[in-house]
């Protein structure tokens, strides 16, 4: 299910309330995150930004291997161009993806992707999720070490760091 044009509202908006009540069903444990999948990928998708945002922190903490997928879409699949709310989104999905699931193979295939982002912030979430995925360390590291030549400092700097977590005995020998 592809992205559609995000916009921010100010108001308090219909699809931002279903979140919230999502968010208080899964709290107290009246729904579960299997039964809510649906409406959080719906949510995801949708255009309202905010509802957006509250459905990838929903993921994170209550979904499951099926929220793989509609995270990795969001990293990869919304277009650059569609400016700094579409930014935000990718970025917060990365971290999502990252608390959800760090050493699955897909994330860590869209990690890698998006560490190659030309868009620095994106590029510095990727590299920095590819620090948690310590199961993976070996394909991690070796995606890492073209991060430290990136165009931004930042991603490099942050390519310096999450090459010093995943560091090990092994690694260090090579």
């Amino acid at each position: 299910m592809p992205h559609g044009l995000k916009t921010y509202h100010s108001a308090f908006t219909t699809k931002q309330d279903q979140a919230c009540t999502l968010r208080r069903e899964l709290d107290a444990a009246r729904m579960n995150a299997l039964e809510a999948m649906p409406q959080l990928v719906r949510l995801l998708y949708g255009e309202d930004f905010v509802a957006s945002m509250l459905a990838l922190s929903l993921l994170a903490e209550h979904g499951n291997d099926q929220a793989v997928v509609p995270l990795v879409e969001t990293v990869l699949c919304c277009d650059p161009d569609d400016g700094y709310l579409t930014r935000a989104l990718r970025c917060r999905a990365i971290w999502a993806l990252r608390r959800l699931a760090p050493n699955d193979d897909m994330a860590v295939a869209t990690f890698v992707a998006a560490s190659r982002d030309p868009d620095p912030q994106v590029a510095t979430a990727a590299t920095e999720a590819l620090a948690y995925s310590d199961q993976q360390a070996s394909r991690a590291a070796q995606a890492l070490r073209p991060c430290l030549a990136h165009a931004d400092a930042q991603v490099r700097d942050t390519a310096r760091w999450a090459l010093s977590q995943l560091a090990t005995p092994q690694m260090v020998a090579v």
